[in-house]
């Protein structure tokens, strides 16, 4: 009996050291900074571009232009990759979905070569900084906000608070708590089939609104 009563005190200890571990990682989890590596060659006429946070870090952008650059009315997009989604990379897939529009991206904050630390409040709080700067570069030009995954939480709250010419959601998710269930090994027990065991646990901070109605959507 005492042995029983160690094994369920060393197991609890276990689980508790789970929960405290997942609890203080899921910024890691959410944001793997470390796989948001550069892949492949950018385009030669592209130029970076840099805006700053409202807290002071400074944030890395890159522009890629038209293809044609005849038409004066040409739209902008301005896109908002995944959470292991390299910033260079996304410009090129977007360059290579619209080659005739200019495309924008940044890398969020805490992304190399973007400074700070990453987080759901960083990534909202700078959409509409980048947004304020795409649309002084290019005034006059329609603006075109594209998201994919996590981004389309960025793109969504972003068409609240600003008015893009469009908006074009891909992949959109629920909740973070939803895509932390996905992608975190373990995040549902036997013991809490039914729900999530977790939800509660992600503070204020890594919180993300869900792309739910936003204006002029398309998925």
């Amino acid at each position: 009996m005492k042995a029983l009563a160690i094994l369920l005190v060393l197991a609890l200890g276990a689980y508790g050291a789970v929960l405290v571990a997942l609890f203080f990682g899921q910024t890691g989890m959410l944001f793997p900074v470390r796989l948001a590596a550069a892949t492949g060659p950018i385009p030669s006429d592209a130029r970076e571009l840099a805006a700053r946070a409202a807290s002071g870090e400074k944030l890395r952008g890159l522009h890629v232009p038209a293809r044609a650059r005849g038409d004066p009315d040409r739209p902008v997009v301005l896109g908002f990759g995944g959470n292991a989604w390299n910033a260079a990379a996304a410009a090129v897939h977007l360059h290579d979905l619209f080659p005739e529009a200019d495309v924008v991206t940044f890398h969020y904050r805490g992304y190399p070569p973007s400074e700070g630390l990453p987080g759901a409040e960083a990534l909202q709080s700078d959409a509409p900084l980048v947004f304020d700067l795409v649309a002084g570069t290019f005034p006059d030009r329609p603006v075109v906000v594209v998201g994919f995954s996590i981004g389309t939480g960025v793109a969504a709250r972003l068409a609240r608070r600003r008015s893009p010419d469009g908006l074009i959601l891909v992949t959109p998710f629920d909740s973070l708590a939803k895509v932390r269930a996905t992608d975190i090994p373990g995040f549902r027990s036997a013991s809490c089939s039914a729900t999530p065991c977790m939800p509660p646990t992600i503070s204020p901070a890594r919180r993300s609104p869900s792309p739910s109605s936003p204006p002029n959507a398309t998925s």
